[in-house]
């Protein structure tokens, strides 16, 4: 089922065909833990906010639903304004399903976007140009003017203000703050119903926090998603 929209948020105006279909992927509880939060936009995420700094988690492939399968990934992202540090005291997750026992899966990398365009002889970007680490990052991506960048997820690092994702919407909100993406190694798990992920600590402007335990459930719902008008 498609129906078409046209939606203003602030400044942004959003056009498209929302395509709804029914699909079995792994969908998010937050039973257990208080702090969790699923964006009804976006039912593949589940969400929590510690110390000021967002996250998000969900279940993901190459697709924008991940069929339950016999293989698994997890996806995060954080967001970081230029006043905080960050870093996973293992960067590293556990994956488990139902009684099994977990399994050990590393992160790849620790990655952002910045986008650059010259007005008149000067350079402006959606946020700085400095490494948030202490040493150098790897572009790994142009389109364009937009560029990716990379590095290593045991490294402290910090934020940064950023406008390149202000006005987005599910599952991103109006924000200030430069936005991180971490993904783990794709790790095969026994297929099954329930899947749970034990999060590394973390450390948020010197203190250490704890993450919560995550738990997925694979359902099958009616998902609608949105396709840009060409």
């Amino acid at each position: 089922m498609k129906f078409c929209i046209a939606l203003i948020i602030g400044t942004l105006t959003l056009s498209g065909c929302m395509n709804c279909q029914v699909a079995t992927f792994y969908k998010p509880s937050i039973s257990g833990d208080s702090r969790l939060r699923i964006d009804s936009g976006v039912p593949t995420y589940v969400g929590i906010t510690l110390d000021d700094v967002p996250m998000t988690f969900e279940i993901c492939g190459d697709r924008p639903l991940t069929l339950p399968s016999n293989t698994a990934a997890l996806c995060m992202t954080l967001e970081l304004d230029d006043a905080a540090t960050f870093r996973f005291i293992e960067p590293r997750v556990k994956f488990g399903v139902g009684s099994s026992l977990p399994k050990t899966v590393s992160m790849t990398s620790v990655e952002y976007e910045i986008f650059c365009k010259v007005e008149n002889g000067v350079r402006k970007c959606t946020s700085t140009e400095a490494a948030p680490i202490t040493g150098d990052v790897k572009r790994i991506s142009t389109m364009g003017q937009l560029d990716r960048y990379a590095f290593d997820p045991s490294l402290e690092f910090r934020g940064a203000k950023d406008t390149l994702h202000e006005g987005a919407w599910f599952g991103h909100r109006l924000t200030g703050k430069r936005l991180y993406y971490i993904r783990t190694v794709l790790t095969p798990v026994e297929q099954g119903e329930e899947l749970f992920v034990q999060l590394p600590e973390v450390i948020i402007n010197g203190k250490v926090t704890n993450l919560p335990k995550l738990n997925f459930r694979a359902v099958t719902e009616e998902v609608c998603r949105m396709i840009p008008l060409a």
